[in-house]
């Protein structure tokens, strides 16, 4: 997998994107402990560089899958946000922020009209599909659709062949690694 210096250099690709730039709001899928990206790192850049706060421009929002397969989208500010989950909310080992911050209900922006959407994955093929963590649930896929996804990947994680894929899987726009950056326009 990739270390703390390819991730951050991953990152700062992302970061010089025009489509990255010129969000309003964003999601991002936190990474599984194993297998994928770690996007810890690019969350804690955006929330320290970007007008993410309460009267700021811009949104970022983390993803909170339930067991029914619905998803909420809870309104990140500051980096306190993911670091005062404890205890964790944990659905499936993906870290994900909680129901509650300092007492009160955790904004949910499933209003917002999200630009972009971060994704890690497992693998990736030159067709733009993707292969999750194999959850089998769908989750990503039902919102995946509705936005820019923009996917950041290793460059062995990007298969030759193509990933089998059923007509509920959704494809990415772009996918960032450290040596190439693929989008579909």
């Amino acid at each position: 997998m990739l270390s703390t210096i390819q991730t951050c250099t991953i990152a700062a690709k992302v970061s010089l994107l025009p489509v990255f730039q010129d969000y309003n709001s964003l999601s991002c899928f936190l990474s599984m402990p194993s297998g994928e990206v770690d996007m810890s790192g690019i969350v804690a850049d955006i929330l320290a560089s970007a007008n993410i706060s309460l009267s700021g421009n811009k949104s970022l929002l983390i993803p909170k899958m339930s067991q029914n397969g619905s998803m909420e989208f809870l309104k990140v500010h500051k980096q306190v946000d993911l670091d005062m989950r404890a205890p964790y909310q944990v659905v499936y080992e993906a870290q994900e922020p909680s129901n509650e911050w300092k007492g009160k209900p955790h904004p949910n922006g499933i209003d917002v009209v999200l630009d972009l959407t971060l994704v890690p994955g497992v693998a990736f093929d030159r067709l733009m599909s993707y292969l999750g963590f194999g959850l089998g649930k769908g989750y990503y896929d039902r919102y995946i659709t509705r936005y820019i996804a923009m996917a950041l990947a290793s460059h062995e994680q990007l298969l030759d062949s193509s990933i089998s894929t059923s007509e509920h899987d959704c494809k990415m726009d772009v996918i960032v690694m450290l040596d190439e950056v693929v989008m579909v326009w």
